[in-house]
């Protein structure tokens, strides 16, 4: 399996966001009374909400298999037939700055959802990393990925011939 790094943005923002949430929480808590002691309740329940959904939908690693490539998350793999990818590119970093989302996770234990980019088009994007991205163009649509050995990815997808 080819892991999936967070680049140092999305560390930032997965940290950032405990931090924020648990400062929030403390300061609710000590300004509360001990009557209130349910609002702080509910406030780790959005938490946990807010935190579960990215988590299950995280990016742990891709793998090639005979007839299909897996983008591996703690819950509901994303499989793509070989078969129907047309063609492999690794993305230069610059490129991907282009980028906006249109309906996604962003950055948040990493990147996944709709993006749109002026080069590269509408793509489904599952990343932990948008400095180490390949692109996959299929019969229906693109989707980038990021792998952490590029160039090993690309060898075993046989599109060594494009490093």
């Amino acid at each position: 399996m080819y892991k999936a790094m967070p680049d140092a943005k999305g560390k930032l923002y997965s940290y950032l966001g405990i931090v924020l949430f648990s400062l929030i929480t403390i300061l609710l808590f000590i300004s509360l009374k001990q009557n209130d002691i349910s609002q702080v309740f509910v406030l780790w329940l959005i938490f946990l909400l807010v935190f579960s959904i990215p988590y299950l939908r995280q990016i742990i690693g891709y793998s090639i298999a005979d007839h299909e490539i897996i983008i591996h998350r703690h819950v509901k793999n994303i499989r793509i037939p070989r078969s129907s990818i047309l063609d492999a590119q690794i993305v230069e970093p610059e490129l991907l700055k282009q980028s906006r989302r249109v309906f996604s996770d962003g950055g948040l234990l990493g990147y996944t959802g709709t993006y749109s980019n002026s080069t590269l088009g509408i793509m489904e994007v599952y990343c932990t990393n948008l400095n180490t991205t390949i692109i996959l163009v299929t019969q229906s649509h693109k989707i980038l990925i990021s792998p952490n050995d590029l160039v090993g990815f690309m060898v075993e997808l046989g599109f060594e011939n494009l490093i």
